[in-house]
């Protein structure tokens, strides 16, 4: 599979690889879509260097409960440096937990109930994006107090 380029599925769990495996990495792999609760920890980073685009969703089966985000170490994103469209589904998401790449140039949003103060750390921290789709919920509250600025 060193070939593989696309992997699209219909909403697939990947486990973490295990340390004794050597699965290699997938240096063409430029899509990952549909893929939930992934963990970006560093032997996944190591094995999809390149990805361009990729389409995830965290969900805990309906709990209530806040979820500890540090688990999904979404902080390493900052490290896809190839990132260019990021879509992002989950319940009661914090975009504090989240560090963006700066490549990143398309990022959807759904359903993350974020406060609309944070669409700030959107805007300060992606200076390459294109285009921001906010779907089903992204942001709660009656309305967004743009910050002259903020997207520059």
């Amino acid at each position: 599979m060193p070939q593989l380029r696309h992997v699209m599925v219909r909403y697939a769990i990947l486990p973490d690889p295990l340390v004794a495996q050597n699965h290699g990495t997938l240096e063409n792999l430029q899509t990952l879509s549909n893929i939930e609760n992934l963990r970006f920890t560093d032997k996944i980073l190591e094995r999809i260097p390149n990805v361009k685009k990729l389409e995830i969703s965290y969900y805990e089966g309906g709990s209530k409960t806040n979820v500890d985000w540090s688990y999904y170490y979404l902080h390493n994103l900052v490290n896809l440096h190839k990132l260019e469209s990021l879509s992002l589904s989950a319940e009661r998401f914090s975009l504090e937990s989240i560090t963006f790449p700066h490549s990143l140039k398309k990022l959807r949003l759904y359903g993350c109930k974020n406060p609309w103060e944070d669409m700030t750390i959107i805007g300060s921290s992606l200076p390459n994006l294109e285009v921001l789709a906010l779907y089903g919920n992204a942001f709660k509250g009656p309305e967004w107090s743009p910050v002259e600025g903020q997207f520059l």
